[in-house]
This record gives structure tokens, sequence and C-alpha cells, in this order.
């Protein structure tokens, strides 16, 4: 009878790394890091702590409240809100607090464009939709205002229209948070400003009907 012995070789090689190895200057490296970071005083080390918690909550926020796709004016602020003020001039308006609705001696195209000015130079806003309705009758514009310190970004609707009966361009504006159920009176300062803004702008004294529809403004989507 014979007898066979069946050996496993196993071969590990310098070059092969086992799962238990590490690179000793790596670990040095951010041993030494942490030592050092460690061995700073707190009056450094407490404003980066508070610094990159703040900036994970900014980020945060940002994530759950994306921009709403929104293509036209909206009719109204949802009822009973707190965070919503319109100021308007069919009645609808609402938290407006003794706002009133601007009368641009201009084109609704220039008025329009003077509100994007205004956000984007002014409150560091930016533009989200711009189109036109009826035949350039009726403008929108769309944009993005953030609250200081915290960022939360709210929505800024504006709507140019001729007045009736006259030549003048009237605007409508809503101003509405998209998180939390108070403002703080955000958006009706908001709209306090560019009304002061409309009202206090040098218009050409156009007439509000002149639209014209290759202007890039009124192009973009």
């Amino acid at each position: 009878m014979e007898f066979y012995h069946v050996f496993e070789v196993s071969e590990v090689t310098e070059d092969m790394p086992r799962s238990t190895d590490s690179d000793p200057d790596s670990n040095s490296t951010i041993a030494a890091l942490r030592r050092g970071w460690q061995g700073q005083p707190r009056i450094i080390r407490w404003p980066v702590y508070t610094f990159a918690i703040w900036a994970v909550l900014v980020m945060l926020i940002q994530i759950s409240a994306p921009a709403p796709n929104v293509e036209s004016m909206p009719t109204s602020c949802p009822e009973g809100s707190l965070n919503c003020v319109r100021v308007a001039a069919d009645g609808t308006s609402f938290r407006a607090d003794g706002l009133q609705p601007p009368l641009v001696e201009d084109t609704i195209g220039e008025a329009r464009r003077v509100i994007w000015l205004w956000l984007e130079e002014e409150q560091g806003g930016k533009h989200l939709r711009s189109n036109s309705e009826q035949m350039g009758a009726v403008l929108f514009f769309h944009g993005q205002d953030n609250t200081n310190f915290w960022f939360f970004p709210d929505d800024i609707f504006a709507l140019t229209e001729c007045e009736s009966g006259g030549n003048r361009t009237l605007v409508t504006l809503q101003s509405q948070s998209r998180l939390g159920v108070g403002d703080i009176g955000e958006n009706h300062a908001r709209l306090s400003s560019l009304i002061t803004y409309l009202n206090d702008y040098q218009w050409s004294g156009e007439s509000c009907d002149f639209f014209d529809p290759d202007d890039p403004i009124n192009t973009i989507d």
C-alpha cells in the first residue's frame, strides 16, 4: 500500500503586502498631523469646528430645498402661510402690510430686466426662469434669493404687464420661503427693498407695450 502526502505550499514574497501591513511613513504622518492639531489652543480649534458644522448645515439646507419648476406667476400665496408675501393690484395681496405694487414708466421688458439686475447685483441672487405669455403682453420672472448667514433659499416671482387703460408697466411681486413655517419678516423686507429700488430707478418713459422678442432676456427659459 502506498501513501501519498500532499503538501500545500504558500509562497509569500516580500513585494506582496499582507492584509495587516500598513505604510509606516503614512501612519507617522497622520499621527504627527493629529498631534499637531490637538496641540493647537482651543481659541483656534473651536472656531474651525464651528465653521465646519455651519458649512455642513448650510449644505444640508441647500440639498433639502431644491429649486421648484415654476413656469408661470403664482396666483396667490398659500392660504394661511406665514412665509409668503404678495404685492398685487388685483386684490390678491397677502401680508403686504402697506406695500403697493410698483407702476413703472417703461416697457414691460425693461421692468423685468431691472428686477433681474436688482436680484443679482444688489442681493447676490440668481435667475431661474424667464418667459413671456399672451404673445409677449405679460412677462414672467422667477429668481432665487438667499437669507443671510444660513443661506435659506427663497423664491421671488415677478410679473410685468401694462396697467389697465394706461401706458405704464404694472409689477406684481411675490416672495416665498421654501423651508420653515415662518419667515421672521424676511420676505416682506425683500419686497420692500425691491419696490424701493424700482420706485427710485431712472426709467426711460417709454410706453409699456413695446416688446422686443429678439432681446436675450425674453428668450431665456
